[in-house]
C-alpha cells in the first residue's frame, strides 16, 4: 500500500468553505510541507502544476469533505493518511471514500510523476521523433 502521511496542527476556523479553500490554495506549496489537497473539484492547470510538484490532488464530494472536518476536529493533530492505492482518507479512526483521477494515481504510484523531468531525460527519444515528423519545431 503506498501512503501519503499529513500532518496538521490545527484546522482553521472559517465562515465559509470557499474561502477556507481560496486561503488554502494561496498558502500551498511543497515548502510549507503539504503533500495533498483535498476539494471537490480543480482548475485544469492547478491539477496538473500540482501533480508535477508531487502534491496529490483529491477529489471528494461536499458530505465527504464535511466529514474528514469533523473527524480532523476530533484531535486536530492527528496525522491524515491518503492511500493513493485505495482511493481512502482516513483520520483519527474514520475512513472516507475519495477519488483520485486515475492517471495521476497510476503516476504516483509508479513514482513517474515529474513529466517534464521524464521528457528531459528522454531527450535522445524526443530528437529522433522530431526528425521523422514532416514539420520540424524551430525555436
Amino acid at each position: 500500500m503506498r501512503s501519503i502521511k499529513v500532518r496538521r496542527s490545527s484546522y482553521p476556523e472559517t465562515t465559509s468553505v470557499a474561502a477556507h479553500h481560496v486561503n488554502m490554495l494561496r498558502r500551498l506549496s511543497k515548502k510549507a510541507g503539504f503533500n495533498a489537497v483535498i476539494a471537490g473539484s480543480y482548475a485544469e492547470i492547478f491539477f496538473g502544476n500540482s501533480t508535477t510538484l508531487g502534491i496529490v490532488c483529491v477529489e471528494a464530494d461536499d458530505a465527504t469533505r464535511a466529514g474528514i472536518v469533523e473527524a480532523m476536529a476530533i484531535d486536530p493533530s492527528g496525522e491524515m493518511e491518503i492511500d493513493v492505492d485505495a482511493c481512502k482518507v482516513s483520520i483519527n479512526g474514520k475512513s472516507f471514500d475519495v477519488s483520485i483521477k486515475e492517471n495521476a494515481r497510476k503516476a504516483f504510484l509508479a513514482g513517474n510523476y515529474d513529466s517534464l523531468a521524464d521528457l528531459l531525460g528522454n531527450m535522445e527519444d524526443v530528437i529522433k521523433l522530431e526528425a521523422g515528423l514532416k514539420y520540424a519545431f524551430k525555436a
